[in-house]
């Protein structure tokens, strides 16, 4: 790797790495590495990549996070999606610059205390997607004060918890999707009515309410502030109307 000391980007996806190693010489200007599709099972040999903003290790076989990304305080986004990770642990606290976080696609059925423990842990996360896991229910993820996007996709969760996602633990929420769980209960989707200045997109299409021919339209009545439901923008009242009779 001597030849490319000024290399900031480095792309090694679909090969058959199976260990991450040799990467020293490029940590003086290594901003960018991605390890897509790989056979990767831990995280390590990452210490001296001091100035890293961004790592995707995405469609390996990870199974833990573990301690190997203690070191990189500059990391921005961290995409692991389509691993075989089951917990978080402690393994991000010290990413203090993390603005974008994947756990798509693994095996994680909740989040613990310890995974955001403290507003100090990451104050910066701004998009966070847990989607096609196997959470059940939203906790313990009210100190991500940031976050303007949130994604429980593909979750069987029935239930939003005002106790995580309200406008006082997240301010600046945007978007909220919840696109294939298990919500049938409207009440539910008013739980986001608090979220008037910020929440301008919700993604709801899949879950048991849909079945409701004015589930668009009850949307909007709940979240009359909302710019989009699901992929579907909202240009004006008439479209709401449109919409109804199509499903009548």
């Amino acid at each position: 790797m001597g030849a490319f000391g000024h290399l900031t980007k480095l792309d090694l996806s679909y090969n058959q790495i199976r260990h991450i190693s040799g990467l020293e010489p490029l940590a003086p200007t290594l901003k960018e590495l991605y390890l897509v599709e790989n056979k990767i099972k831990e995280i390590k040999n990452l210490d001296s990549l001091v100035k890293l903003e961004l790592l995707e290790l995405g469609g390996n076989r990870i199974r833990e996070i573990g301690p190997g990304l203690a070191k990189l305080t500059k990391l921005k986004q961290l995409w692991l999606g389509k691993n075989k990770i089951a917990s978080i642990g402690t393994s991000l606290q010290t990413l203090v610059s993390l603005e974008i976080l994947s756990l798509q696609a693994n095996r994680l059925t909740s989040i613990e205390p310890e995974n955001f423990p403290s507003p100090d842990a990451n104050p910066r996360l701004c998009e966070v997607y847990l989607s096609e896991n196997g959470l059940t229910s939203i906790q313990n993820l009210k100190h991500l004060s940031m976050v303007k996007i949130i994604d429980f996709s593909f979750n069987p969760i029935s239930s939003i918890n005002e106790e995580v996602v309200n406008p006082q633990t997240m301010p600046l929420l945007a978007e909220f999707w919840l696109t294939d769980g298990k919500i049938e209960n409207w009440d539910e989707v008013g739980k986001l009515s608090g979220f008037k200045d910020n929440l301008r997109t919700v993604y709801l299409e899949r879950n048991p309410i849909e079945e409701d021919k004015r589930y668009r339209d009850k949307v909007y009545m709940y979240l009359p502030f909302l710019e989009q439901i699901d992929s579907w923008p909202i240009v004006n009242k008439e479209d709401l109307e449109a919409d109804r009779k199509r499903r009548a």
